[in-house]
């Protein structure tokens, strides 16, 4: 590994004391290497105090370690394999924010923030970013799942915010971006506060500091954030007692409704991609999300039987009278989905589904009144 000897023994140096010790007596020399590195000024107290974040300089060190492997000097050495072992150490921790970061193209984004103690959403300098405090038991949920592997915090949070507005929708279509960073607790917040009262001034630099420091990329995909680009934000305002209802009523140990709620988010950010390109795979997915909506409907009115599909119907008929046509529009969505997964079926049988803007609309707006019934017993307002 050919890192310059000066600078590799301040690295060197800092990765030993922090592992050892958990916190670093001299500094300025670190500081300058990294600051002259990632090209930034020296900055104000609270930039220093990040920088010297032993995440940051794992961080730091892990980025210089790789660009030195991607030139071609491979590692020798019992220093740089000890080197090698500081970088990944990882001391014990019980929980981990993580901030997720999105896409401007295809999204519409809320324009109001809504924090909680576990979980913030929040604009910065009119860019949507979202942050939630997560065990680290639920990192062995991660499974390579798509999005980005949402948290189950984060799958609640924007269920909250996308399902709380009015009956029908959707109204807002959050577009992931690989622009994720699960961070120590202490790197964003002081040991008196929580996710509701975060900085986000502090968040973004964090995250400004962690972009400058990641090498890079050597060649494979990346879905960035498009930084630069310019955002839109929905026009409907959140009544804030039914967002904090619907998120009070989330329960994170719910597996139906955490499933239902991530095939619908994901249906909506599938349909504003690449104009319709995955408009079957949307529709798919909100099929398979309207059909978790009925078994939460099933479980609010009678909890603990095994889910029936009629008596299910006539619930939604008496519940929902304003809208004397779910019902149809339910039964319509079971052949829709017949007609997606096979061709050989009773209707309209072709390998090109017959497929129409107004099945997505249709079907989300109904998904999204019925999740939120299914939660909290109370019915979405319409739209003014």
């Amino acid at each position: 590994m050919h890192m310059d000897r000066i600078h590799f023994d301040v690295v060197f140096s800092a990765l030993e004391e922090i592992t050892e010790n958990g916190v670093l007596r001299s500094s300025d020399r670190l500081i300058s290497v990294i600051c002259e590195k990632i090209d930034i000024p020296r900055g104000d107290k609270e930039t220093t105090e990040i920088l010297l974040h032993p995440h940051v300089i794992r961080a730091f060190a892990e980025s210089s370690y790789l660009e030195q492997i991607f030139e071609g000097n491979d590692p020798t050495g019992e220093e740089e394999k000890k080197f090698l072992n500081l970088i990944g150490y990882k001391p014990p921790s019980e929980e981990l924010i993580r901030i997720r970061r999105f896409r401007s193209i295809g999204g519409r984004y809320p324009a109001q923030d809504f924090r909680t103690e576990d979980g913030t959403y929040g604009l910065i300098d009119f860019e949507p970013f979202l942050m939630t405090r997560n065990p680290i038991d639920w990192q062995k949920e991660d499974f390579g799942a798509e999005l980005g592997s949402m948290t189950r915090g984060e799958i609640k949070l924007l269920a909250s915010l996308m399902f709380s507005l009015f009956a029908g929708g959707p109204y807002l279509y959050f577009q992931f971006s690989d622009h994720v960073y699960d961070l120590p607790v202490d790197l964003i917040l002081s040991v008196e506060d929580n996710l509701s009262t975060i900085s986000l001034r502090r968040v973004k630099t964090v995250t400004q500091i962690l972009d400058r420091i990641k090498p890079p990329s050597q060649g494979w995909f990346e879905l960035t954030h498009d930084p630069g680009g310019r955002y839109e934000f929905s026009g409907h305002e959140h009544d804030f007692d039914r967002l904090d209802k619907l998120n009070s009523a989330f329960d994170l140990s719910n597996d139906l409704a955490l499933r239902t709620a991530f095939l619908m988010i994901k249906a909506a950010s599938l349909w504003t991609t690449g104009g319709r390109v995955f408009s079957e795979n949307a529709l798919a997915d909100l099929l398979f999300g309207l059909e978790g909506c009925l078994h939460l409907v099933h479980q609010r009115f009678n909890p603990g039987a095994n889910f029936e599909v009629q008596p299910t119907f006539d619930h939604i008929d008496l519940t929902f009278p304003h809208f004397p046509g779910y019902v149809g529009i339910l039964q319509d969505a079971y052949d829709k989905r017949i007609q997606i997964v096979h061709p050989e079926n009773r209707i309209d049988s072709s390998w090109i589904p017959n497929l129409w803007a107004e099945d997505f609309y249709d079907n989300f707006g109904l998904g999204s009144d019925l999740f939120y019934y299914a939660l909290t017993g109370d019915i979405l307002p319409e739209s003014p």
